[in-house]
């Protein structure tokens, strides 16, 4: 094999499926298939479910499994695994090229108690100090890495997500009750316990909400939603409908007329993205990168912890169609300019080659 050729070969670790509905995951996989058309040999490892927070069997047997791989080509880690195991990417780094994937740091994750935040903290600083390069997925996270974790910023690089362009996008308007869209899995970060509460102080108004997402991922949060549902009285408003195929999610987003998420922070925002990319309105919050990612004139952001402006810029859009066709418009327009998939791709195999 000659160097270049070896330069051409990847392994990359994710925690869980490829096939997992999250925008995390969803990144991987777009990524690694932009790879393999490119010309790289990717082996991809599985090494389990659970994080941050694995079973200690599970955690045992992802070490393992890492330290096992006699692969010398450049390996990738997701931080998601990669940050509760700051050991493993010490023993990683003295054998192979190692750089991680950091979708946002863990500590940021909303619900967590102050010893799970220091923890979490102390455990990814750690790591990220131990790697070659961190790649991160927006221009905000990298800020995260460099500032809270001290990582040299000529060792970090930014790969924001690419889009697959849909073929249609909806009618600006229609009639009968505005079609809210909320996509992201119902866990406390993504809000949407904030967003039933705020919908349930406008029920003068005629609205449908739709919330897709996977609703395995905390059950106690899950039924908290369920539990607002029913005590405002919404059965008849807002569905759940849990995780659906790529074609029903697609379709969802052309069968509505506002996106609105809540989100306490995000590390890039692919809902917020897509949303737009799908001549959406948006409603969301202004926690981490998502104020980067919806681009200017396309909706309206509240800070996270400000139920009242949550309330109002619903309002605003619930009761004037026209602000609602003004931001719709200039989603379209940003939409287009979007990069798709190949594009991010690329960007990613630069780095992979500057590293092997």
């Amino acid at each position: 094999m000659t160097s270049t050729q070896s330069h051409r070969h990847l392994t990359f670790a994710v925690p869980g499926s490829l096939q997992t509905p999250t925008g995390g995951f969803l990144y991987d996989k777009k990524i690694l298939s932009g790879l393999d058309a490119d010309g790289w040999t990717v082996t991809v490892l599985d090494v389990g479910t659970g994080f941050p927070f694995p079973e200690p069997q599970t955690l045992q047997r992802a070490q393992d499994y890492l330290l096992g791989d006699g692969n010398p080509s450049v390996l990738v880690v997701d931080g998601l695994a990669l940050g509760v195991m700051p050991e493993t990417a010490a023993h990683l780094s003295e054998r192979r090229p190692l750089l991680a994937l950091v979708h946002h740091p863990l500590y940021l994750e909303t619900g967590l108690t102050e010893e799970q935040r220091r923890d979490l903290f102390e455990s990814e600083r750690i790591a990220l100090s131990r790697v070659r390069g961190v790649i991160t997925t927006s221009p905000e996270t990298k800020t995260r890495v460099c500032e809270d974790f001290s990582v040299e910023a000529h060792n970090v690089w930014t790969v924001e997500p690419g889009f697959d362009r849909p073929e249609t996008l909806p009618p600006i308007e229609r009639d009968g009750p505005v079609r809210i869209l909320s996509v992201g899995s119902l866990v406390p970060r993504k809000g949407h316990d904030r967003l039933i509460t705020a919908l349930a102080e406008l029920t003068a108004l005629d609205w449908t909400l739709t919330i897709v997402g996977a609703d395995d991922r905390d059950p106690d949060h899950t039924r908290l939603l369920r539990s607002l549902i029913a005590d405002n009285g919404l059965h008849d408003r807002v569905v759940l409908t849990g995780a659906v195929p790529d074609q029903a999610l697609r379709d969802a987003y052309l069968s509505s007329d506002l996106f609105a998420l809540a989100s306490h922070y995000e590390g890039y925002g692919m809902a917020y993205a897509e949303a737009v990319l799908h001549g959406l309105p948006v409603i969301g919050t202004t926690g981490g990168a998502i104020t980067s990612t919806v681009p200017p004139g396309t909706g309206l952001l509240v800070a996270p912890d400000n139920p009242t402006g949550l309330c109002d810029a619903l309002r605003t859009m619930l009761e004037d169609g026209q602000a609602r066709q003004k931001a719709a418009e200039q989603a379209r327009r940003s939409g287009a300019a979007f990069q798709t998939w190949e594009d991010a791709a690329h960007r990613f195999a630069s780095i992979l080659e500057q590293v092997a």
